[in-house]
């Protein structure tokens, strides 16, 4: 087939660090256009990839040199740009978050179906295998009835940055739990549903929270069943999302992204094993997504079918942390002196 010509808008840390090694591998995408607001940061990542492709700073010559575009500038520029890509005829993979909040999230909804075009959104955790294994753990009654939830996110915020996107509420809506944490969510409602929110603690100050707690339930088989979830910029982490059950506990984890542990007992004494998909369903190559997101992408915009991330399944995510956000109160800190 002719390669998909891809257009990239914004050039920065996550182009650099996650999607072009990506895009590169690819035979079914051509690079054919790189474009940022400031054009140097398109020149470096065009130098520092050994790229013969012309950059600008012009949303227009996207459009007029590419059939699919990757939408990477900060989170309040996606709705404005998505929106402007998606009516002049291109289908959009945007990272996430899709939009600072889930009314611009609908409005871009609304523009991929009036445009026909289609929309994936950058959640690649989704797209690890150990989510489908959890989910069918928990189908086939394995670890009785569920009782509890429990996700942990936490590490110090060291990621590569181009500015200061990331603590910035002109350029973005929220810290930990919008931006890092927001995998956790997508990954929780896709296994098990709506979250309903009932409390919501952070240490935000008037600023983007650098940690939080979330409290609230989800449905499982008709049940609630409490779901807690914590998250943190500024130090380590399990980085877990457990599900536990009267019978066993199953474990997704950062270190095992294809598998889940399994920890229950046997004759009163702790046991775990790891549950691992064999044959084909087996795949431990692509350790964070990214490599099925981009797959998945493809294919939809080949066979114009939904992205498995579609711009819906985002909406959901979106208005979880908006509800958050709407009555969060402050994080116990008593190292701070009032």
């Amino acid at each position: 087939m002719t390669p998909l010509r891809l257009g990239i808008i914004g050039c920065g840390a996550i182009t650099q660090e996650v999607h072009l090694p990506i895009v590169l591998n690819r035979s079914d995408i051509k690079i054919s256009i790189l474009c940022d607001k400031i054009l140097a940061t398109a020149e470096r990542a065009k130098r520092l990839f050994g790229l013969p492709t012309p950059i600008t700073n012009d949303l227009d010559a996207v459009v007029t040199s590419a059939d699919i575009a990757l939408v990477a500038v900060p989170p309040r520029l996606h709705k404005s740009v998505c929106c402007s890509l998606l009516e002049k005829g291109l289908d959009v993979l945007c990272e996430k978050p899709l939009a600072a909040n889930p009314d611009e999230a609908r409005e871009i909804a609304a523009v991929v179906e009036r445009a026909g075009r289609l929309l994936g959104v950058g959640f690649q955790t989704r797209f690890l295998g150990g989510n489908a294994l959890m989910s069918a753990v928990i189908q086939e009654g394995m670890l009785g009835e569920l009782q509890e939830v429990k996700c942990e996110f936490g590490a110090k915020m060291d990621y590569p940055m181009s500015g200061d996107a990331y603590y910035n509420f002109a350029t973005t809506r929220g810290g930990v739990l919008y931006d890092s944490g927001i995998h956790i969510v997508d990954r929780v409602i896709a296994l098990f549903g709506p979250i309903d929110v009932l409390r919501f603690e952070d240490d935000s100050f008037g600023g983007v929270e650098s940690n939080a707690y979330l409290a609230g339930s989800v449905s499982v088989f008709g049940r609630s069943v409490p779901c807690s979830m914590w998250f943190s910029w500024t130090h380590p982490l399990p980085n877990t999302i457990c599900a536990i059950g009267t019978r066993a506990t199953a474990m997704l984890g950062r270190s095992w992204p294809e598998s889940v542990l399994i920890k229950s007992h046997v004759t009163g004494l702790p046991t775990e094993s790891m549950l691992n998909w064999s044959g084909a369903l087996a795949n431990s190559d692509d350790k964070g997504g990214g490599h099925r997101l981009w797959a998945d992408f493809v294919d939809a915009v080949r066979t114009r079918r939904p992205p498995l991330n579609d711009v819906n399944s985002s909406i959901r995510v979106l208005e979880t942390i908006e509800r958050a956000y709407s009555i969060r109160t402050p994080m116990q800190q008593p190292w701070v002196i009032a």
